[in-house]
């Protein structure tokens, strides 16, 4: 058990490596977020073997409660482990103390390790809810992008072009795509007044709407500057950014993080036009995955071979406290279910009561 990263730094980077983690379970990605949004009662939970770190997972320890150092800014979260046994001895280390509750975010319930600590939590008596949180579209864009076009209909693809096309009749048009070794701040401004300049600044999710959120995404860029990950895209018009995606690009996988294009420019369609060039650029490169993280918006299902389900997990333990919130929660999802069941069935017996009524009234009298 560990109060702080820099013990196990390098161990972490070497599992993480090992198992080809998403960024989201690296190190460096867990101390940004804890440095922009606070990680008070941190405990690391680790399991060793032969000396070797072998599973990591980190956790924000209360008094009787222990929770995942999560939020809505979080792609994925779990165990990370070299195998589901490394991820099972992770459990003992969570629920030494006897926590009633448990409580981790945005997992992905396909995912091995996680499978593997959910069954040993469950063997010490921890029950588990979870509900769905996120479904995060992602597209396998081969390696042949007439082939990819093609899953396009004609109408999307003639699109495309005119988007294209009415753009550069606008004047110069280019895409650019920046690694963040020079200018970063500059860029980095730049791309969060573009991302901000539509609705995301109106309801005040945007980047620059918080304090906070600023502060974790310029951490999460220059970490990820240092290792050769980070991607930023702009689309340009006269040098005028209208576009911007925030990338991460590890372990041939596009992790497309935050973007937004400027309002001004919003019947030229910008921002499917950026997604457009990143999408052509990966089949360039070898990229076998884009994931567009976040919910399943149309537009990005408009490109995905899918999505990843992502679920909030709640293991409640063998305590009276643990026992009398399950029994609540499970009693409260059964009564919501049965109130869900009859309004559905109230709303069709009124659909179709509507539908004779209109039916009714064009017929001819007799």
């Amino acid at each position: 058990m560990f109060a702080s990263i820099e013990p196990i730094a390098q161990s972490w980077r070497q599992l993480a490596a090992a198992v080809h983690a998403a960024p989201f379970l690296w190190p460096g990605w867990t101390a940004a977020w804890l440095d922009a949004f606070g990680g008070d009662g941190l405990r690391i939970c680790t399991a060793w073997r032969g000396g070797d770190l072998v599973g990591v997972l980190p956790t924000l320890a209360g008094p009787r409660a222990c929770a995942s150092p999560t939020n809505d800014q979080t792609p994925v979260f779990g165990p990370l482990a070299i195998d589901a046994a490394a991820a099972a001895a992770l459990a003992p280390a969570v629920v030494g103390e006897r926590p009633y509750r448990v409580d981790l975010g945005y997992m992905d319930p396909a995912d091995a390790a996680t499978a593997g600590f959910a069954a040993a939590l469950h063997d010490r008596g921890y029950r588990q809810l979870r509900q769905q949180t996120l479904r995060a579209p992602f597209t396998e864009p081969g390696d042949d992008w007439e082939a990819f076009c093609a899953r396009f209909s004609r109408n999307r693809r003639k699109a495309l072009r005119r988007t294209e096309r009415r753009l550069r009749e606008q004047g110069d048009l280019r895409v650019d795509l920046c690694d963040g070794t020079s200018d970063l701040d500059d860029l980095l401004a730049e791309g969060f007044e573009v991302e901000g300049s539509g609705w995301k600044g109106a309801q005040g999710t945007a980047i620059n709407a918080r304090a906070a959120h600023r502060h974790f995404y310029t951490e999460v860029a220059r970490w990820a500057a240092d290792r050769k990950w980070l991607q930023l895209a702009f689309l340009r018009l006269d040098g005028r950014a209208i576009a911007f995606e925030f990338l991460l690009r590890h372990d041939g996988v596009i992790h497309d993080l935050k973007g937004g294009y400027d309002e001004d420019y919003r019947t030229w369609g910008p921002g499917i036009l950026l997604m457009n060039e990143i999408v052509r650029a990966a089949v360039a490169d070898g990229t076998h995955r884009i994931e567009w993280l976040g919910t399943d918006d149309p537009y990005k299902l408009e490109w995905s071979d899918g999505v990843r389900e992502r679920v909030t997990a709640t293991w409640l333990g063998p305590t009276v406290r643990g026992r009398a919130e399950y029994h609540s929660r499970t009693l409260r999802r059964a009564a919501v279910a049965r109130a869900r069941d009859a309004l559905r069935e109230r709303l069709s017996a009124d659909a179709i009561a509507r539908l004779k009524a209109a039916r009714g009234g064009f017929r001819r009298p007799s």
